[in-house]
Parts: structure tokens; sequence; C-alpha cells
């Protein structure tokens, strides 16, 4: 005060001094800020981040002050705290140009950290979104543990990620034939999502992206339904399509480019659901020009087929097939691949090329050794004319066992039957017009019999038939395929259109 007083305040300099000492603290927020965003730490609000390392920072950045003026001066360790406090006050923050530089720089840090924060999505959100929209089983297991653990220091992010969890785990199901396509679970997660109204989390991209999905699942299972009214069915469309847009047009980094590609595959999707096979190819192939995804490609080719364009089918398939490999997707997209794979021998076969229609599917099953992949196999073996192999390859199938026309009634009451194993043994054995070919459709339809009722197949083949026409899992697919409509199809004029995709 006596300075005050005396007129010697020098106002300038203390202006000066406090935005030095604020920029000073504005550049250690910063550090912290851009460590937070390259740890897991990210996944974190930021203000408990700061809150829980402010008791912490004071000291730590006292000793990391101290021990590099030690080293940067050469002065003992016990000195360096004193003559660090001395330099600041008699010469840092007495020369203009000193505190210039620490303010230009404070600025360039702010300037650098700002634009990190704004663009660049943290890497352990980019790594939680790739788990998250993985298609292999291994990516959510991992993502369920990971939740466990983001849930102790970030319980309402957690319980939105299990959420979300929750729709991709049962989109997966879906996909890989594991589940039944229904309104009632998408509903629930439609209504779950929208119930939480927090404004930061209504603007998220992953928020969108959940959300598409789960209005793009409800189209899927409304359209093969006739429970859903045209109207409610138009309206989950474009929920579904306004949500998947909102990710691909906004420049928001938490959009990552995985999210974007998937995005623009799910795009196709819904068009596809909703059997607009034309604007889904035409997005397929736009999503193709813009972010390559395996995935999309491979519904492309569905799309293709369903539109009765078996030809541009396999042209499609092979050409994504060279850039798959080329590119390492192959590898990287299993699941993806698998299904292209499964696709383009789908599209062979329904030209009438059984040969490459089981080298297609033979490699969909040596990556994939699942039950579908199997049943693939055994039928384009079938469409190759090799029925045995195709037995062969079906006589692990545990869930389906074997049936002959003595053993049918005991099987089915004891497994219930109904199996698209079933049906393709039957068709492996249609030639021969035997017992147990009406043993296999009988199982198929889950109708056990007693040998006497076998004995003539033809009697057993048009149930089958309409049996077909109404199943809605991937084994829908095979009323497509000629070879299956001269066996089973009673006339030509119930040919039926059905939807394609991997058997």
């Amino acid at each position: 005060m006596a300075h005050w007083f005396r007129r010697e305040f020098d106002l300038r300099l203390t202006a000066w001094q406090l935005a030095t000492l604020l920029a000073g603290a504005g550049a250690l927020v910063c550090v912290l800020l851009l460590y937070r965003h390259q740890t897991d730490l990210a996944l974190v609000e930021v203000w408990d981040f700061l809150g829980s390392v402010q008791i912490g920072v004071p000291p730590l950045a006292a000793l990391l002050a101290t021990y590099t003026w030690a080293f940067l001066s050469g002065n003992k360790l016990a000195d360096a705290p004193r003559d660090l406090l001395r330099w600041l006050r008699n010469v840092a923050l007495q020369e203009r140009h000193t505190m210039l530089a620490i303010l230009v720089a404070s600025a360039m840090l702010a300037s650098i950290t700002t634009w990190r924060l704004a663009r660049v999505a943290p890497p352990a959100y980019v790594a939680l979104t790739a788990q998250l929209l993985g298609g292999e089983n291994d990516d959510h297991e991992i993502l369920a543990q990971r939740t466990k653990q983001i849930k102790e220091r970030n319980p309402k992010f957690a319980a939105r990620l299990e959420l979300l969890r929750q729709v991709f785990a049962e989109r997966r199901k879906w996909n890989n034939d594991e589940g039944r396509p229904n309104t009632t679970v998408p509903r629930l997660l439609i209504r779950a999502m929208e119930n939480d109204n927090d404004p930061a989390w209504a603007a998220h991209p992953l928020k969108w992206h959940g959300l598409g999905e789960a209005f793009s699942m409800f189209v899927q299972a409304a359209a093969s339904s006739a429970g859903e009214s045209n109207q409610l069915l138009d309206e989950m469309r474009a929920e579904s399509l306004a949500h998947y847009q909102r990710v691909i047009d906004t420049d928001d980094p938490r959009a990552t480019p995985l999210m974007r590609a998937s995005a623009e595959n799910n795009l196709g999707n819904v068009y596809f659901y909703a059997g607009q096979f034309e604007a889904a190819v035409d997005q397929y192939r736009r999503s193709f020009g813009r972010e390559p995804s395996i995935e999309a490609q491979a519904n492309r080719v569905a799309a293709l087929v369903m539109l009765g364009r078996s030809g541009e089918a396999i042209q499609a398939g092979e050409e994504v097939i060279a850039w798959a490999l080329a590119s390492g997707r192959a590898t990287d997209k299993i699941n993806g691949y698998v299904g292209l794979l499964s696709n383009l021998g789908f599209a062979r076969m329904i030209a009438g090329d059984g040969d490459k229609a089981a080298t297609a599917m033979r490699e969909a099953f040596d990556l994939q050794p699942d039950a579908l992949a199997r049943q693939n196999l055994a039928l384009a073996l079938v469409a190759a004319g090799r029925s045995d192999d195709a037995l062969t390859v079906l006589e692990v199938d545990t869930a389906a066992p074997a049936v002959t026309a003595k053993s049918e009634l005991e099987i089915v009451a004891k497994f219930g039957g109904g199996s698209c194993s079933y049906l393709i043994r039957a068709l492996a054995q249609a030639k021969m017009r035997t017992a147990d070919e009406a043993a296999n459709l009988a199982a198929y339809l889950r109708r056990p019999r007693a040998a006497a009722e076998l004995t003539r197949a033809d009697a057993w083949r048009a149930p089958a038939w309409a049996a077909l026409l109404a199943d809605k899992r991937a084994c829908r697919h095979l009323q497509l395929l000629p070879f299956v409509r001269d066996v089973l199809a009673p006339a030509p004029s119930m040919t039926p259109r059905g939807a394609a995709g991997r058997v």
C-alpha cells in the first residue's frame, strides 16, 4: 500500500504479471486436458476429471518445475525451489519480453488444445465405438467388461453405453440368425433411449446411431410381418434414415470414420428391409465410393439378387472381393467378408453355377464354421450335384440330428425339428424320392410321424414349400433358388419373391 500512496505502484506491470500468471495456469489446464484426451480418462466427465486432480496438481506442478529448473540452471536440487521463485519474481515477472513470450506460448498451447479437442476424437473413444459397432462376439464381451470399468468413474455414460450395447448385441443376433426379428425388443430400446432427454446426450452421434439402428430393426421386423400399419412402418423408416443421415452429415469428431461407414451401410439396409431394393443398391454404391465398407457391398449383392439381377450381383461380388483382398478388409472384417462370399455363392446358385457357388461357400465356411455357413455349404453342394458330400457336411449338425423314416418320430419328438438342415437333406435326397426324403421334409415341418406315413416324398413337398414361403429365418432365401422351386413348388404360379441375403 505504501507504494500505492507514493504513486510508485506500476499498474501496467501488475496487469502484465496477472495476465502471465493466468496464462501459466491456463497452460497447466491445457496440458491436463490434452493428457485426458489421449488416455482412457477421456471417458470421464471433464469436470469430474479436473476435480479429481485439482488437489494433486499444485504439488505435482511444483515438483516438475523444480526438477526442470535444476536441470536447466545446473544448480543444486535443494536450491532449485528458492532459485526458481527468485527468477520468477525478479526476472520473468519483471521483464515484459519474458512475460510476452509466456503469453504467446500459452496462447499457442491453448489454440492447439482447442483444435485437438474439437476436431480429433479421443483414441479411447475411437476404440470403444469400434468394439460397439464390431460384429464379433469378442468385441461385445470386451465391451461388456469395459462398461463395468467405466461405470466406476462415469456411471451415467456407462448406463448409456450399456443400452447401446444391447441394441447392437440384438442386431448381431438377428444378423447371425440367433434371434427372431420382432418389433417388441426394438420398441423397448427406442423408448429407453428417447426417455433420456439430456441435451448433451441428445446431440451425441452415438445416440443418433443407436436410435437409427433400433428404428431399422423395427422396420426389418415390421416389414416381415403383418402386425404393423404401413403408416407406422413409414414413420419408423423415416426416423431411422434421419438419424443415420445426422451421423453422416455432422462435423462432430465423435462421429468416427467407422461410425460414418456404418451409417452409410445402414441407410441402404433400411431401404433393403423396406423392400426398396433399387434405392438400396444406389445407396450401397454411393457408400462404396465415399466410405468403403465390406458389409455394405455384401448387402449390395443381396439387393441385386432381390431385383433378379444375379449377373450384376456376381460381377459386383467379384469386384468387391478383389478390393477386400487388396485392401486387407477381408482379414480385418471377417464377418463382412463371410457375408460377401455367402451372397456371391447364393447369386451363383441362382445363375445355375453350383460348382463356383460351392467354392465360395467352402471358403466362407472355412473362415467362419458356424451352423449357417455349414447349411450354405451343403446347399451349394446340392446345387453342384454333390448330394452325398452335402449330407456328409450336415452329419455334424448336432442341433438337427439326421433322421430316417424309422427314426423321424423319435428324433423330432425329442429335439423338435424345424431346422433348415432337414430341408437341405431332403433336397439332397430328392432325386431318389425315398422315404428318408419324406422323413426330412416332415422333420423340417416339425411333424413327428411313424414310418408308415413317410412312404411318399411327393406328399410332403407341397406342405414343405408352403412352410418355406412363411419361414422368417434365413432359410426363407431358398425359395429364390430355381432347383429348390423345381423340387418343392407345386406349380410355377406359386413361385414367390422373397428376401435375399446370407442364407
